[in-house]
C-alpha cells in the first residue's frame, strides 16, 4: 500500500515539475524566436511593438507606432523568427528598426 501511493505521489512531483518547466513564463526580453512563433499569433505584435519600443530614446521620430508595427514589422520578424529560431528576438531590434525606417 505504501509503495503504491509513494509511485503516485512520486509521478504527481515529476508532472508537476515538467508542467512548470514547460509554462515558466518568459518575458519578450528573453523570448527566442522559436518561444516567440509558438505564441498564439495575436500575441505577436504587442511583443514586437515592446521589444521596438524598450527603452528608446524618443528622438525626430525614432518611435514605430503599433499600426505600422502590426501591417510593417510584424511580419519581417515572424519571417526572420522562422530562418534563425535560435536568435533572441530582441537580437533583431537593431535590424527591425532599419527595416522599418526604410518602408515608412
Amino acid at each position: 500500500m505504501f509503495n503504491k501511493s509513494f509511485k503516485k505521489i512520486a509521478l504527481t512531483g515529476l508532472l508537476l515539475s515538467a508542467a512548470a518547466t514547460t509554462f515558466a513564463a518568459t518575458t519578450p526580453a528573453d523570448m527566442t524566436c522559436k518561444e516567440f512563433l509558438d505564441l498564439n499569433p495575436k500575441s505577436y505584435t504587442p511583443v514586437v511593438f515592446w521589444v521596438l519600443n524598450d527603452t528608446t530614446e524618443y528622438k525626430q521620430g525614432d518611435y514605430v507606432d503599433f499600426q505600422e508595427t502590426d501591417t510593417l514589422v510584424t511580419p519581417k520578424v515572424v519571417e526572420v523568427c522562422k530562418k534563425s529560431p535560435e536568435k533572441k528576438v530582441t537580437d533583431l531590434k537593431q535590424d527591425i528598426l532599419s527595416f522599418a525606417k526604410k518602408h515608412m
